[in-house]
């Protein structure tokens, strides 16, 4: 049986989403019929990225993967995250980002 966590502490340069499965090892890990051993993936932005300033992480999605950022499906684009925003992961998962920053 898998137990979600409450906080997920985004502290490390690059964090995998996804389901754990005996291949599939992500770093938070989410259990959910609609959720892909690798869903998405959480970095810090790079420097020169094109992302707004401010915006320090950055979500990728695997595509085909559903996400949201703010009720507004990614698709397969790389979308810069705000503190207060609602990323929808699947059908199961609401989750607000915080930036203690």
């Amino acid at each position: 049986m898998f137990q979600d966590s409450l906080v997920y502490v985004l502290n490390r340069d690059r964090h995998t989403v996804g389901h754990r499965t005996p291949s599939s090892k992500p770093s938070i890990s989410l259990s959910a019929p609609d959720i892909l051993p690798l869903h998405c993936t959480i970095r810090r932005r790079q420097p020169a990225g094109r992302e707004p300033a401010g915006a320090r992480l950055v979500l990728e999605p695997i595509p085909g993967a559903p996400v949201s950022v703010n009720f507004s499906e990614v698709g397969g684009r790389t979308v810069a995250l705000r503190h207060g925003d609602l990323l929808s992961l699947g059908l199961y998962y609401l989750l607000l980002f915080k930036d203690p920053v």
